[in-house]
């Protein structure tokens, strides 16, 4: 079970994050730092659960055998985020 408060609209990461992520990011941030994602997931209901908006960047040399998926809520907060080797 996943518990989210839909109203929040500063998601702040609680560890530091590596790559020169930030705290609190938003899909405008992540578009500016990394340009157009090379993948899109839409947000879905699957039942009576939602599936966020989802994209995927390579993330900048050196670490370019990496991508990270960052999945949104409805205000495009960055709430998850998921390294893809």
């Amino acid at each position: 079970m996943r518990l989210e408060d839909e109203n929040k609209t500063a998601w702040l990461f609680p560890n530091p994050q590596p790559f020169s992520l930030e705290p609190v990011m938003t899909q405008r941030w992540m578009r500016e730092r990394f340009g157009f994602p090379i993948g899109y997931g839409e947000r879905k209901m699957i039942g009576s659960n939602s599936r966020h908006i989802s994209e995927v960047y390579p993330l900048l040399p050196p670490n370019q055998k990496m991508s990270v998926l960052f999945a949104y809520n409805s205000d495009y907060f960055v709430v998850s985020v998921f390294f893809i080797v």
